[in-house]
């Protein structure tokens, strides 16, 4: 704990982009909850639940080595900014289309979003932090993402109990875009010779 303490205290571009970071997965975690909700009532089917899980992990299974590739090749910083924009606009574009084939593709767009976004936020972790920080940088980016899926639900279930899962997709729409608009401040760095 003491280090992950010490990474924050001293790196200042890496506590912005881990609070950003942080937002947009607790958000992600609730939505998670709000799409397969959403998926059900659409198709009115337990497939409707398999598929749109499908539809979030198939696009980082098949384009990873693609995704991985840009991260490398091309900006890190803006293959981050074009995930988060990508899923802002997927979760928004599910709020209002009513179809459970829009829906699905949506979540498709969605998942391509979060398969670039990893690769990119674990390739630029060593651009925002020093080289002894960076297994603290990078177990930190990991448990960020998996706090967001413990105490997401759990903020589902609260919104949930005042309104449609409309509004917690809506809601991590603008985590996205925080996000998105956020990570235009921070300053990645360059990208290591291949």
């Amino acid at each position: 704990m003491g280090r992950t303490t010490d990474l924050l205290r001293k790196e200042t571009r890496a506590r912005a982009f881990f609070a950003v970071l942080a937002q947009s997965a607790l958000g992600n975690g609730a939505a998670y909850v709000a799409l397969l909700v959403i998926a059900y009532e659409r198709f009115e089917s337990g497939w409707a639940i398999g598929l749109i899980l499908l539809a979030d992990l198939v696009p980082a299974m098949i384009l990873g080595p693609v995704f991985g590739a840009a991260a490398d090749r091309w900006s890190r910083r803006g293959c981050l900014i074009v995930a988060d924009v990508l899923r802002a606009g997927a979760f928004l574009g599910i709020v209002f289309v009513d179809s459970f084939l829009a829906t699905f593709l949506l979540a498709i767009v969605a998942g391509a979003g979060t398969g670039l976004f990893t690769p990119a936020a674990l390739a630029g972790l060593p651009s925002l932090v020093h080289p002894e920080r960076l297994p603290s940088a990078t177990a930190l980016f990991g448990a960020i993402a998996d706090i967001g899926f413990i105490a997401g639900p759990a903020i589902a279930a609260g919104v949930l109990a005042l309104g449609g899962p409309e509004a917690i997709l809506l809601g991590n729409a603008v985590t996205f875009a925080i996000s998105a608009v956020a990570l235009t401040q921070i300053r990645f760095g360059a990208a290591p010779p291949l």
